[in-house]
């Protein structure tokens, strides 16, 4: 194959669409080694307005990483890569700041160098080729793989901000995650002190009866109607600790079951409303101390095969937009949840309502825009109903968006595929 057919098919690799640097490199150093037999060059990459640094150093035996380059140089080599795109020179002294070149490029060779450049905007690329080469060698070859070299280059760049980013996008699903869960505990430490606080109220009055009873019994003035009152006192004080003591271990359980589905990612078959009803056990504390009433009004079993992390996530997200943004000056907040069947569908919509302020229409398209928020720089990130779509769409295979429709307060509607559906 000759040397063009080579570069052709090397700039139209998949390798160098997604920016495998090192596998380009590779065939760079084989293509120049066959077609000019070279002993040696080296690929310099960097950006116009920063540093510029070896990428590889490449041979007839090996082709490797190397960083030797000074920062501090990056000025020399910029202008030397902008004013002499493509060179030729018979001894190193005669190339622009050879001084620079000839202590940080070369690999010490005394015949001479070939330098050919290419860059656009952003990033500069640079081959210096050792020997140099005949001056009656065509450079264009050179300088067509400087440019396939610069454009793997740009898609390795793009590639590690696209990792970036979706490092980054988890790590804020992690952190709107742990802020809810956070709210949450809030709430239910607050809200469990209540039953913990008769029981404990409870236990105390229980044994001052018990050893008042004892003091009867001992001194013998213990009659049949102490007994009966004190039996009538232990079945009061036991129904009271049994109810609250349930009542405390039902928040404790609900809570850990919110918990852990946020943090699993796991698909498993499960009823969407038992999901529902289990999350506002964990919510109610938190929704009561707004004022917030809650009517839930959903299937007997409607179930679903998906992640259930990701659907407490989302009715969460919901729960705690309303109770943030929906609720200021209403005298009596209240959340519906509903559904509706779309059996030939075979998809559970439901039906997430508030009797807030509701959202202006200017806002309604942005809702689901990643960073749109209307309490920036207090403690609105932008990023919880993005999440909540994605969750949706990817993790839920449905979809969430606002009904437009609404003339009151807001209204958003979940799309969710069942397998299994009784009223």
């Amino acid at each position: 194959m000759d040397v063009q057919s080579r570069i052709v098919e090397l700039a139209l690799s998949a390798e160098v669409k997604m920016g495998d640097t090192d596998f380009c490199a590779r065939e760079i150093a084989s293509i120049i080694s066959d077609a000019t037999k070279t002993n040696a060059f080296s690929i310099w990459l960097g950006r116009m307005d920063a540093s510029v640094h070896p990428v590889y150093r490449c041979t007839d035996e090996s082709c490797y990483l190397d960083t030797l380059l000074p920062l501090s140089l990056a000025p020399s080599f910029t202008k030397l890569i902008t004013e002499q795109s493509v060179s030729g020179f018979s001894s190193p002294n005669q190339v622009p700041d050879s001084e620079v070149l000839e202590k940080h490029l070369l690999f010490k060779t005394k015949s001479g160098c070939t330098l050919v450049s290419d860059h656009n905007e952003d990033i500069l690329c640079m081959f210096i080729c050792e020997p140099g080469l005949p001056a009656d060698f065509d450079p264009l070859p050179l300088q067509k793989l400087a440019r396939v070299f610069l454009h793997c280059a740009i898609a390795k760049q793009n590639q590690d901000y696209i990792k970036l980013l979706r490092e980054m996008k988890q790590q804020v699903v992690k952190n709107e995650q742990l802020a809810m869960l956070g709210g949450i505990v809030a709430s239910v430490t607050h809200e469990i002190n209540t039953p913990l606080g008769v029981a404990v109220t409870g236990l105390s009055h229980l044994t001052d009866e018990v050893s008042a009873l004892n003091e009867q019994f001992s001194s013998g003035t213990l009659t049949e109607t102490s007994f009966k009152d004190f039996m009538a006192s232990c079945a009061e004080v036991c129904t009271l600790l049994e109810f609250n003591i349930k009542r405390a271990v039902e928040l404790v359980n609900s809570f850990k079951k919110t918990a852990v589905d946020q943090g699993a990612q796991d698909t498993i078959k499960f009823n969407i409303t038992e999901r529902i009803k289990g999350l506002a056990t964990s919510l109610g504390p938190e929704l009561k101390r707004h004022g917030v009433q809650l009517d839930i009004n959903l299937p007997q079993s409607a179930t679903t095969e998906s992640v259930p992390g990701a659907l407490s996530q989302i009715m969460t997200n919901l729960f705690f937009n309303s109770v943030k943004h929906a609720f200021k000056d209403i005298e009596a907040p209240a959340i519906t949840i509903t559904s509706e069947y779309d059996e030939q569908r075979q998809v559970l919509k439901v039906i997430y309502s508030d009797n807030g302020v509701g959202i202006p229409k200017a806002h309604q398209p942005l809702i689901f825009q990643q960073f749109f928020t209307t309490r920036r720089g207090e403690d609105g990130s932008g990023l919880g109903m993005s999440i909540a779509k994605e969750l949706a769409q990817q993790k839920l295979a449905g979809d969430l968006y606002y009904d437009t429709n609404t003339t009151s307060g807001a209204q958003f509607i979940l799309e969710l595929p069942v397998s299994d559906y009784s009223a």
